[in-house]
């Protein structure tokens, strides 16, 4: 019996020490739960912030870049206030100037104004209202091979990217005066959606000229390159930056282009680094952009030297350097009546440098007089649009609405060259002093 009865003793001092054991092993379960749920938090955390770990390479940053490049992985972009010299940068806007009037000579001449308008072209393409994009061939010469081996901005974009970067696409943006504000948004979208990702390509603007509150600039939103966070109300930021410099920012980052209120143009030249393994397709499509045709060599319109003339527009940009003072000096405003004698000029230049037909001159910009078929009277128009091959012309009515337009045939009865001021002033003449007005 009292060997029974310590069994039974030493089996309850078990049970109680199992007991023991029991609730030794509830409190580190407790414990484990608080773990993962602190590291859930943690987690949530990183969405928001980036460090030199999560990029895609491994290059070392410089200890002078180490800065910008927190700044740039965390906010989405950064300034690098060293870039073109005064020098380099006058070289680069005389060559965008340059092409800008090439293009423009080319799509009036050629009568290709809607389809510039509509669609654009591989080389030049209206992103807004007096917004243009240049892709400019001549920068891809030796003589603008600071843009590429010898950028300063190169070791900063590669401790971003990675030494493998390419260079994908180098253009500019000219924004001339009165130019309109351009609508939120990102130039390509992340790559992945289930996890955020370090950078894989993004832009270096380099204003032309300075930048001020009267000609605009590009307004950014920082942290909106995150996965998630495009439409987060965050403060936006307008980089005022002095011709030369660099603004570095993500290809994913949510800005838009400001408004030109100034009398001169803006340009921003822009180049756009990726990674390998990525190219952007959707703003430069070889299949969805046509290639802008050449003019053919012609003797006519030509003056006394030889030289062709020029249909693009001659910018000049004011600015606070001696150099620019300089040039300002040498070329002095024009004035109003200067400037309708040059379009006087212009459009009779044009006029002996295209084909007549009835006595219009088929360019676009061309002045006619059109008959409304509605009120049957003849009013002042403009031949918006040339077409040789279905012989084909689009009328506009000066003053009205472009709903008003018509298109008609070359050789149509309700078009004529001359002035509108004539018939009226025939009318007139009819009329005089003492004699009745005749009712309708």
């Amino acid at each position: 019996v009292l060997y029974h009865q310590k069994l039974k003793s030493g089996s309850m001092g078990g049970a109680t020490t199992n007991k023991k054991r029991d609730t030794s092993t509830k409190k580190p379960k407790a414990k484990r739960i608080r773990l993962e749920e602190k590291d859930d938090d943690v987690s949530d955390s990183k969405n928001t912030v980036q460090t030199l770990k999560d990029r895609h390479t491994d290059v070392e940053v410089p200890p002078k870049y180490r800065k910008r490049v927190n700044q740039f992985l965390n906010d989405g972009l950064c300034v690098l206030e060293k870039g073109l010299s005064t020098i380099q940068t006058r070289k680069c806007r005389s060559a965008v100037y340059k092409a800008y009037a090439d293009y423009m000579t080319r799509v009036t001449r050629l009568g290709l104004g809607l389809d510039l308008q509509n669609v654009g072209f591989t080389d030049f393409k209206l992103r807004d209202l007096g917004r243009y994009d240049l892709n400019i061939p001549e920068l891809q010469g030796e003589e603008f091979k600071f843009l590429r081996e010898d950028a300063p901005w190169l070791p900063l974009v590669k401790s971003i990217l990675g030494a493998d970067c390419i260079l994908r696409h180098t253009g500019c943006m000219l924004s001339l005066k009165d130019s309109k504000t351009q609508k939120w948004h990102q130039d390509g979208p992340h790559l992945t959606k289930k996890k955020h990702a370090s950078p894989h390509c993004l832009n270096v603007f380099i204003p032309l000229v300075n930048l001020t509150k009267k000609n605009g600039g590009t307004e950014m939103v920082p942290k909106t390159h995150f996965l998630g966070c495009y439409d987060d109300e965050n403060e936006s930021t307008t980089i005022l930056a002095q011709a030369g410099s660099c603004i570095l920012f993500d290809f994913r980052l949510r800005h838009r282009g400001l408004g030109n209120k100034s009398e001169n143009p803006r340009p921003l030249m822009y180049l756009q680094y990726s990674i390998p393994s990525f190219h952007d397709t959707a703003n430069f499509s070889c299949r969805r952009y046509k290639k802008l045709p050449e003019l053919e060599e012609q003797t006519e319109g030509t003056d006394g030297k030889g030289d062709k003339r020029d249909h693009g527009q001659n910018f000049r940009y004011n600015s606070d350097t001696e150099d620019e003072e300089e040039e300002e000096a040498e070329a002095p405003k024009v004035s109003v009546i200067e400037k309708q004698r040059q379009t006087r000029l212009k459009h009779r230049g044009l006029a002996q440098g295209c084909r007549r037909l009835h006595g219009i001159a088929m360019y676009p910009g061309s002045p006619i007089i059109a008959k409304d078929e509605k009120t049957q009277a003849w009013y002042s128009a403009l031949l918006t649009d040339v077409d040789f091959e279905k012989k084909t012309v689009r009328v506009h009515f000066k003053g009205w609405h472009k709903r008003f337009d018509f298109t008609c045939p070359m050789d149509s009865p309700n078009i004529k060259p001359g002035k509108v001021e004539l018939l009226v002033s025939k009318k007139k003449s009819e009329l005089g002093w003492g004699k009745k007005v005749p009712t309708i």
